[in-house]
């Protein structure tokens, strides 16, 4: 369940962005834009710490040391 959380903030930011860009002219599209995704990301890896175990935030941290872009 926590898993789909954590793709799923990423995906809806994406999504609201370009609706944002699409709905708002200018540069304000794009303000608003980067609003909604930066938002969503950020709420949902705050839900998804404030209720991940310990265990899990260890292997989230281990799995990001071990997969880094080079």
């Amino acid at each position: 369940m926590r898993l789909w959380l954590r793709v799923l903030g990423p995906v809806v930011g994406v999504a609201g962005f370009f609706a944002a860009f699409i709905l708002i002219p200018g540069l304000w599209g794009y303000a608003v834009g980067f609003a909604v995704f930066f938002g969503c990301s950020a709420i949902c890896d705050w839900i998804w710490r404030r209720n991940a175990s310990r265990e899990e935030i260890q292997r989230d941290l281990e799995d990001r040391a071990r997969n880094t872009s080079p």
